[in-house]
């Protein structure tokens, strides 16, 4: 088998050994917030209860960093890694076959380094791809939860500054 031949097959064995190794992307949203009941304790009219509610808004999503109009979505996750695998197979495999041309054959302590270089770079590639999809997962969750601090923040600051208007708010 010829050195070029070696190569080839190693890549094809590192295309066998990550058949089927995408996954699907998580799209990760928050809870929507529950509608507020607004009703005038003081006898306010719907023009002032109009005015009061757009300056508590405008308070709240300045103090919180969010705006109801923003939306839940976080951002969109990032492209799931692939072919991470085979990548580290023909890493491998390369690297394998030329320490197969460097040497005699009756010095190698394996037979075939170049298919042992493609076994362990696709593991390899494997490791590596399954930590930056775990990294990805760790993102979003972190987005979702900064979020959901900045949903719960503004419904409290404008909760509040109603309240102080003398609005009751459910």
């Amino acid at each position: 088998m010829t050195h070029r031949h070696k190569l080839a097959a190693a890549g094809l064995a590192a295309l066998a050994l990550t058949a089927g190794g995408t996954a699907a992307a998580q799209t990760a949203y928050p809870p929507a917030p529950q509608p507020l009941m607004i009703s005038p304790a003081r006898g306010q009219t719907a023009e002032q209860l109009s005015r009061d509610q757009y300056d508590c808004e405008t308070g709240a999503s300045s103090r919180s960093g969010w705006h109801p109009s923003q939306g839940t979505a976080t951002s969109a996750p990032t492209k799931p890694q692939a072919g991470a695998r085979v990548a580290g197979a023909a890493r491998g495999a390369a690297r394998g076959a030329v320490r197969e041309k460097a040497t005699d054959s009756s010095d190698r302590e394996l037979e075939n380094p170049s298919e042992a270089g493609a076994r362990v770079g696709a593991a390899a590639g494997g490791v590596q791809q399954r930590q930056g999809r775990r990294e990805n997962r760790r993102t979003t969750q972190q987005e979702q939860a900064a979020l959901q601090q900045k949903q719960q923040n503004y419904y409290q600051q404008f909760r509040s500054c109603l309240q102080s208007r003398g609005y009751t708010v459910q």
